[in-house]
């Protein structure tokens, strides 16, 4: 099946929790999810070259980090009542400035001493510090112990089924979003990372007629896109592209 996901990727955790680190800066380290694990519904999320390359200098990730512009929304966006399903991928694709509650510094990769699949999981970490109009919001929720505070990353990946396991590929990364998930009290650093879902949307890729026209629709708008937007927005036309002559289904869905 070809498929299109827009995701997030949450922690789960347990056990014993220690106080989040926190710099000269005031930003704080808090985990942002991992790779190569399962998530609850069985689907693994694969860390390879591919993936690796999303946290290297250059990508879109990192060039917003390095040029300080990467912001973490209140909330994951969802679809308005009556929104087009393009206007819906073109807002998932942007950073909304009346959103944001937190300032994300630096991203950095962890390797556990943890096999999952056929690797080591790769735990995220965020380095972040509350920011813009939900910047109060964030900063009760870091200086409050028994709150859980949680990032959920927002991404683009693609699907397949290899040997009848659903594996997902990021292909790339927009944000993370401070996200809102049963507490656990005093989280505030995690001991086991695992991920959590919640389909969202779904587009009928055997549905050609509609296929072409978002393709056509999201290709026109590509123009007057911020160039930023442009490397997500073009991802999403190449696989629309594809599946304009492949059967199976598009899903966007944050998990």
């Amino acid at each position: 099946m070809s498929t299109i996901v827009f995701s997030s990727i949450a922690a789960k955790h347990t056990g014993p929790l220690t106080p989040i680190e926190r710099d000269s800066e005031g930003y704080y380290k808090l985990i942002a999810g991992g790779l190569n694990v399962h998530n609850s519904a069985g689907a693994f999320y694969v860390f390879n070259d591919a993936v690796q390359t999303l946290f290297k200098p250059g990508s879109m990730l990192m060039t917003r980090v390095s040029r300080g512009g990467l912001y973490a929304e209140l909330a994951h966006p969802s679809p308005l009542p009556g929104q087009s399903t393009n206007d819906y991928i073109r807002r998932i694709l942007k950073i909304d400035d009346g959103n944001t509650a937190l300032h994300i510094k630096s991203v950095e990769l962890e390797e556990l001493n943890q096999t999952e699949g056929n690797g080591k999981v790769i735990r995220t970490w965020c380095w972040v510090k509350p920011h813009g109009p939900h910047k109060q919001v964030a900063e009760d929720k870091l200086n409050n112990p028994n709150i859980n505070v949680c990032l959920s990353i927002r991404a683009l990946s693609k699907d397949q089924y290899i040997n009848g396991k659903l594996v997902k590929q990021l292909s790339n990364i927009v944000t993370w979003d401070l996200v809102t998930l049963p507490g656990i009290k005093q989280a505030s650093s995690f001991t086991a990372v695992g991920l959590e879902s919640l389909d969202m949307l779904s587009i009928d890729m055997g549905d050609k007629e509609s296929l072409i026209e978002t393709k056509e629709d999201l290709t026109n708008g590509l123009q007057t896109s911020l160039e930023e937007d442009k490397p997500c927005l073009e991802s999403v036309i190449e696989i629309l592209e594809e599946g304009c002559t492949e059967k199976g289904n598009c899903i966007i869905d944050n998990w």
